[in-house]
């Protein structure tokens, strides 16, 4: 079997300390881009940016509060690879673990391959990158998922790995986008979604009742008198952090905030969701309100949803509990 380095204390700082070298380097071309940038919003988020990875491990020990703040006005795309495997962690993964992943892509086939080969042509049809059958973006998301079924068979492949490996190629090399899924499903409570038994699936739609009953009592008591249960049309946002049904623009703002604040950030996108649909949905019955939340995700403004969002009191640390007390519930009803 392969053996993975674990990553040390100093790995986290070299990673960073080689990321700040490569912006540096890159300042001139960042330059050229800067003056093909239009209109002063962009300008300025762009120079904004700029400092932010010029001072980034200055900013996460000294001023996390504006790190956490600019992540929430949106990550510009030319930042947002690097960005996201630093929150994640996976840039250190990668780092300490060179060639592992091209390993993988020689071992044995996993059981896997046949649905992956299976799914890579419905996922993200539309989008430019993966369009293509047997394109340049179709053959590097079948590596990367039948290389993470080799790596954890535990977990294998589910069908929505796809989509979020589709949005992290968009934004990441192959390889570098493998060791973010990693990164993903270990430290962000992501694999107990995959698999078989999806055994966290019961825990996260609990809490996110328990949050409408809360944060969106009239909504809440809506989808109740209808016997509208939330997983009934919110099951896909969970199970893909938004990735499968929601334009790109809405999918990246989400992930911006997940990968730097945890569950808390998604739980606060779905309740703002209901939010938005509620004056709709009142009124409507099992089959209407069905149909606002299936039109629901085209409907949406990013920046309006992660301002709604962003105003809801949903800590972390306060999902951390309701989560924990609902797993000893669920774990017996297995």
């Amino acid at each position: 079997p392969l053996r993975m380095e674990p990553p040390s204390a100093g790995d986290a700082t070299l990673a960073l300390k080689l990321l700040a070298e490569e912006e540096e380097e890159q300042a001139k071309a960042l330059d050229i881009v800067q003056d093909s940038i239009d209109g002063p919003e962009q300008q300025q988020a762009f120079h904004t940016w700029r400092i932010v990875m010029a001072n980034w491990s200055t900013l996460q020990r000294t001023d996390p509060l504006r790190l956490r703040a600019a992540i929430r006005e949106g990550i510009p795309n030319m930042f947002r690879g690097h960005v996201w495997m630093t929150l994640s962690g996976a840039s250190t993964l990668e780092l300490h673990n060179k060639g592992v992943y091209n390993k993988l892509l020689t071992m044995e086939d996993s059981a896997h391959v046949p649905t992956i080969s299976r799914d890579i042509t419905r996922t993200f049809p539309r989008h430019q990158l993966f369009r293509d059958r047997g394109g340049a973006g179709q053959r590097a998301l079948f590596n990367v998922l039948r290389a993470y079924a080799v790596y954890n068979p535990s977990v294998g492949y589910c069908q929505g790995m796809g989509f979020i490996a589709c949005l992290f190629l968009i934004y990441l090399p192959e390889e570098s986008c493998f060791w973010l899924m990693v990164a993903l499903l270990r430290s962000y409570d992501l694999q107990g979604l995959f698999g078989e038994e999806m055994a966290r699936f019961s825990v996260v739609m609990g809490v996110y009742h328990a949050l409408l009953r809360k944060h969106a009592a009239k909504a809440a008591q809506q989808l109740e008198e209808q016997g509208t249960l939330p997983s009934m049309f919110a099951s896909q946002w969970f199970i893909t952090i938004f990735t499968s049904n929601f334009p790109l623009d809405v999918v990246v703002r989400v992930w911006d905030a997940f990968l730097s604040e945890g569950w808390a950030a998604v739980y606060r996108v779905a309740v703002a969701l209901l939010l938005v649909a509620e004056p709709r949905i009142m009124g409507e019955d099992l089959e209407g309100i069905l149909g606002v939340m299936k039109a629901l995700p085209q409907e949406v403004d990013a920046s309006s949803l992660m301002t709604q969002a962003a105003a809801l009191k949903i800590k972390r640390a306060h999902v951390q509990e309701m989560e924990a007390a609902l797993e000893p519930a669920v774990e017996e009803e297995r």
